[in-house]
């Protein structure tokens, strides 16, 4: 027997095993067997010594999913040479980023990639070759194909492979992972999702995206066929199934939203994919009332898996196998279930102590499946790879996961509980967005959903995208407020046909937040945002919202239509007449508008200021106006009486309320403003400090509606009455 000590050895013991069995299955016409696989990897790695490549040295590939990428990601393994995959759509500062951090030996790419990276590859002195399937064939087919002694020579502390994700700081981070991490990998998920050489598993995941490991190595070091999906094929759920039906696959990984995408397009629908035996995911929250769906149409003859795990600890380090009971309740998420063998865990709170059972605390990880840190970048690592806090014997090095979970005392369970840095404070809640999601997901006319927390001049906003069948807004808020408190449900929801994703399968916050925090969220971008004026009216806010001014007329030539979200600024004088002829022919040119009451005015008159609105400073909005939902009215204005505020409305401070206006639900009242006498107040409202209520009013002249007890009053405010009723 084979001491395995390194994966170069484990691959050639396989292949050696597994000779004449299909070791990848791109097509019916495109094949490789392992023997020819490690034959081609061992001509491979002769080539990159030849090159100059030695152990430890970083090769980048690019993520093309081909024979020969998937022979020079073993190949680099042979010699003790570290790969790392490269997203060739990625654009070139990313790249280059990612390039500057790693200083690779060599860089295997298309021409068309060479091409593009080229200034960059000159600036950093890296060599390239073309890796075009007939180019490097014909200059690696004159190498010797038997196995090389400088694999012997690897150990299983040396990386073997490094996988970049996103840092906060606008830095990609390069996660480094040993033979030995991988090692534990493969024979975990061998055992656990008994892999035989019998199974064909999907990867349908990009090379260059953490799930990938999974499939790369639990199929290609167990013996197993791994069958690659292109970006293509992926995108196209007809081209995707019908590949999953032709090579008989087995075993299915992948994030939940490319499940939920194809069972939105009905080619999950229980009639195909019925060679799959074992539907496995992670990487993000598997909303229990989607999965139901998946569940009922397939348990009869496969299993289900959520498995858990960050970059840093070979993607995977928990795993939960469900059952008709874990559907009893359909809110929420799948739970994490218990952590995987030769792993140890912390839950620890922020001073480090460790959090009783059932309370909630970041995930923490120990053993040897946690990585070696990050690539050359010392800073970052002594960060997140720290000394367990609980042992002051002898070294050991602890993974701060950034997830926070809790363990159910009841059943001995992880549950996710969300992230860290996704915890947000929201009129006076702390709340976790993952919640809301989880409640939105529950709505039968809800395909995907993202919440978002985002400040509109300082006032805390929740904001709901929604992909799914057609709904109201009224709909949506209601039967939201069964499943949670009122003060989680967003303040505004957009409907997208399909949530944006990022080349790694999952929902693309970034670009959703990019698009909808607006305008603090791209404050000074005035490729995405600009202000406008209208007939001559003037908006004094360039300073504040960092924004380009312009008339009409000249923002559509400059700024043209699309991504942009258009901030309009009208005079009081122009409202009526802007609404009529503006407002249509902005819309009807593919702007997204906001509108502006424009500060200064002396008299809004009595119209109705629509809905996402603001009032700016100084103006006097007259008696028995209408003020729609959304609307942020700004300091220093004046409502007159009979007026209604509607749903959703943040009225600063220093704001005179006039007296018989009706303040509709969930609208917030900043510090120091003056109500007067006869004001309704809806519930789940909040009066800031300093405010004063009723202004020279008999007792019972306020009343607050229609939940008294969920109506938040500072403690600062002055109340000035003796009965609410």
């Amino acid at each position: 027997m084979v001491y395995e000590y390194n994966l170069g050895i484990r691959f050639q013991t396989v292949a050696k095993d597994r000779a004449r069995q299909t070791a990848v299955w791109l097509s019916e016409h495109e094949t490789i067997t392992y023997q020819a696989l490690n034959t081609l990897a061992n001509r491979v790695a002769r080539w990159l010594i030849d090159r100059g490549v030695a152990a430890t040295d970083v090769v980048c590939l690019s993520g093309e999913k081909s024979i020969h990428t998937l022979a020079s990601m073993i190949a680099c393994l042979k010699i003790g040479a570290i790969y790392s995959v490269l997203d060739p759509d990625s654009p070139a500062e990313r790249l280059r980023k990612i390039i500057a951090a790693c200083k690779p030996k060599l860089l295997l790419a298309g021409r068309d990639l060479l091409d593009r990276l080229e200034k960059i590859t000159r600036e950093f002195e890296i060599s390239t070759a073309a890796t075009n399937p007939d180019t490097l064939e014909a200059v690696v087919n004159a190498y010797d194909e038997t196995n090389l002694p400088q694999t012997f020579a690897v150990t299983g502390e040396n990386p073997a492979y490094l996988m970049f994700t996103s840092g906060s700081t606008g830095f990609p981070k390069g996660a480094v992972m040993t033979h030995a991490n991988v090692l534990n990998l493969i024979e975990w998920s061998k055992e656990t999702f008994r892999i035989t050489s019998e199974d064909r598993l999907t990867n349908v995941n990009p090379l260059y995206f953490d799930n990938s490991v999974f499939d790369f190595y639990s199929a290609l070091f167990n013996g197993a066929c791994l069958v690659p999906f292109s970006k293509e094929e992926t995108k196209n759920p007809k081209l995707l199934v019908e590949k999953i039906d032709a090579a008989s696959c087995t075993l299915w990984f992948s994030v939940p939203s490319l499940l939920i995408f194809l069972q939105t397009m009905k080619a999950a629908d229980g009639h195909r994919l019925r060679s799959i035996r074992r539907f496995v995911f992670g990487g993000e929250g598997y909303p229990k009332a989607k999965l139901k769906n998946l569940y009922d149409a397939y348990s009869d003859t496969s299993e289900f898996f959520n498995v858990y795990g960050p970059t840093e600890c070979t993607c995977i380090c928990s795993c939960y196998k469900l059952a008709d009971s874990d559907f009893d309740d359909v809110q929420g998420l799948p739970p994490l279930g218990k952590i995987a063998n030769n792993f140890s865990f912390l839950i620890l709170n922020g001073e480090s102590h460790a959090v009783p059972d059932g309370e909630t605390g970041e995930l923490c990880l120990l053993g040897p499946n946690v990585g070696q840190g990050y690539y050359n970048d010392g800073e970052r690592t002594a960060a997140s790879f720290v000394q367990n806090p609980l042992n002051d014997r002898f070294p050991e090095v602890m993974y701060k996961t950034g997830d926070l979970v809790k363990l159910d005392p009841a059943d001995g369970k992880l549950y996710i509980q969300g992230r860290r840095d996704n915890q947000i404070k929201h009129m006076g809640y702390r709340l976790e967005l993952e919640e809301i999601e989880a409640a939105l997901h529950c709505l039968s006319y809800v395909s995907e959903a993202v919440v978002l927390h985002g400040h509109v001049n300082g006032l805390s906003r929740l904001i709901a995208i929604v992909a799914g069948t057609e709904f109201g807004t009224g709909q949506i808020r209601a039967d939201l407020g069964e499943i949670i408190p009122d003060y989680m449900v967003p303040s505004i929801f957009h409907r997208e046909d399909v949530l944006p994703k990022n080349p790694n399968g999952k929902i693309d916050r970034r670009r959703l937040a990019e698009k909808y925090l607006q305008p603090e969220a791209v404050k000074g971008s005035p490729h995405e945002v600009v202000a406008f004026t209208v007939d001559g009216a003037y908006l004094n806010e360039k300073q504040k919202l960092g924004l380009p001014v312009a008339p009409f007329e000249e923002v559509q030539d400059k700024y043209p239509p699309g991504d942009f979200r258009m901030f309009v600024a009208v005079g009081y004088q122009d409202l009526n007449r802007f609404r009529a002829e503006k407002y249509e022919e902005a819309k009807a040119h593919g702007y997204q508008l906001i509108s502006y009451v424009s500060s200064r005015a002396s008299n809004v008159g009595q119209v109705a200021v629509g809905d996402n609105c603001f009032v700016l400073e100084y103006a006097v909005i007259q008696p028995c106006s209408k003020i729609g939902n959304d609307v942020f009215i700004w300091s220093g204005n004046h409502i007159g009486h009979h007026a209604s505020v509607g749903d959703h409305c943040y009225i600063a401070g220093n704001v005179v309320v006039s007296g018989n206006t009706r303040i509709e639900p969930y609208c917030f009242v900043g510090v120091s403003a003056t109500l007067g006498h006869e004001i309704t107040v809806g519930r789940e409202s909040f009066i800031g400090a300093g405010s004063l209520i009723t202004k020279n009013v008999e007792p019972k002249s306020v009343y607050i509606t229609p939940d008294t007890q969920k109506f938040r009053l500072d403690s600062s405010a002055f109340l000035r009455l003796t009965k609410m009723r």
